[in-house]
This record gives structure tokens, sequence and C-alpha cells, in this order.
């Protein structure tokens, strides 16, 4: 269903291992990712791949909601929300059809006329 890439985000009291673990009930193909480019270059064998970093997880209720979300949907990518120590919250698209490129200096897609879903049930941590 899903290929998961995480990327390293510089924060020394990263965890990986809870990046993974809030994505097991999906049971992800996990890769490590040097930069974006590497990840354009990977061919994904699953319908979807999300992008995380070493630092993030998903809460539970985004957890019992994703694949729910990923089985029914009809849009390109789907914009999850992002909730720091204060209390800041971003959106950020975090999940791809398995066709979408990414521009190589960020998390957006390149290409235009792409369909996005917002995530509604809970956050990334």
């Amino acid at each position: 269903m899903l290929t998961l890439f995480i990327l390293k985000s510089g924060d020394p009291n990263a965890a990986p291992e809870k990046t993974v673990t809030s994505f097991a009930h999906m049971n992800p193909k996990v890769k490590m990712a040097s930069d974006i480019k590497m990840i354009n270059a990977t061919e994904k064998r699953t319908k979807w791949y999300a992008v995380m970093y070493d630092n993030e997880r998903l809460d539970q209720n985004l957890m019992e909601a994703l694949p729910i979300h990923l089985t029914f949907q009809t849009h390109d990518i789907i914009v999850l929300f992002k909730r720091n120590d204060k209390d800041e919250m971003t959106m950020a698209p975090r999940i791809f059809r398995a066709e979408i490129k990414l521009r190589d200096n960020c998390l957006l897609p390149d290409g235009s006329g792409l369909k996005f879903d917002r995530a509604l049930d809970g956050w990334i941590e």
C-alpha cells in the first residue's frame, strides 16, 4: 500500500524507529533517504509513498484514519497537519501517488494540475 521514505532532520533526539512504528499498521516498505533526489530516483512499487523526517510520527487518530484515506482516495497528494511543541500548526504535503515527482529542494510536487486532499483526522507530531 505504501512506501515510507525517512529523511534526516538534524534533530539530535530524532527517533526514526518511532516514525516507522507510527506507520506499522500499514506494513510499509521503509527506506532511509539521503535527500529528495534519491526519493525521486527510487522506483516505487506501491500505489502511494510518504515522506517523513526522522523526528516525526503520526498521532493515534491519524494512524487509524490514514489507511481509509489511502484506500478510497481519488486525489494525488494528501496534506497532513503538523503540530509542534508550541502547539503551532502547519500544513505538510506528505503522501503522494507513486508517479508524483517532488521538487529537489522541498516536499512539494514538481508539476501542475494535481489534486490535493487534506486528512483532518489527526496530526504529525
